[in-house]
């Protein structure tokens, strides 16, 4: 009789499986974490810009009303409603024009300081009414959307042009996480904003 003798193979344990896999995704998660941090000089700039602008909108701009002798007879409704077409104006312009006007990065970082001043400018013309008329406030909006769709679009193509391909989809995902964010942030912020300008003792709205 020929006898066999079948090779033993060594089966990994569940333990041993576990602590592969483990060790697998902690080497990923550090990588990830690498990669991100890689990733602030486009996310914190947009991050800024994005709390400033909806700050904006959503705590400053509803306090920023005029009597219809300087608003071209508009309610006080009606005003709100143009400075949100003038920011979509202004962001849909600047999106689109990509092909004519391309940022580099300094100008980029240099995105949430203006938008910072749009910021200040209406914190205290809502708190003063010192803008003496409507068409202002309606071009400084268009402005802000101008800002915010440049650094939008730009940082984007930034991160298109410059990040490896093999992280290509990991840094646009990750990145579009600052707007998100700083979208929150200005949300959680305009209320308490908003209340504070109103208890002001000196608050005061003449163009009402």
């Amino acid at each position: 009789m020929w006898s066999c003798r079948q090779t033993e193979k060594k089966v990994p344990s569940s333990k041993e499986d576990t602590s592969s896999i483990e060790f697998a995704g902690q080497a990923g998660l550090v990588e990830q974490l690498k990669n991100t941090k890689s990733l602030l000089r486009y996310m914190i700039p947009m991050f800024l810009v994005y709390v400033a602008e909806y700050l904006i909108n959503q705590g400053l701009l509803e306090l920023t009303m005029f009597d219809c002798a300087h608003s071209y007879g508009n309610s006080p409704a009606s005003q709100y409603r143009w400075y949100q077409v003038m920011y979509q104006v202004g962001v849909f312009v600047s999106r689109s024009s990509l092909k004519l006007i391309q940022f580099n990065m300094t100008l980029i970082a240099l995105m949430p300081l203006l938008q910072l001043l749009n910021t200040v400018f209406l914190t205290f013309n809502a708190i003063y009414a010192f803008v003496p008329h409507f068409g202002i406030v309606c071009a400084i909006i268009l402005y802000e959307g101008l800002i915010g769709g440049g650094s939008y679009v730009n940082t984007f193509h930034h991160i298109h042009r410059k990040v490896d391909p093999s992280l290509r989809e990991f840094a646009l995902s990750t990145v579009s996480l600052a707007d998100t964010l700083g979208i929150l942030v200005a949300a959680l912020s305009a209320i308490p904003l908003h209340n504070a300008i109103c208890a002001l003792p000196w608050y005061s709205s003449p163009h009402i």
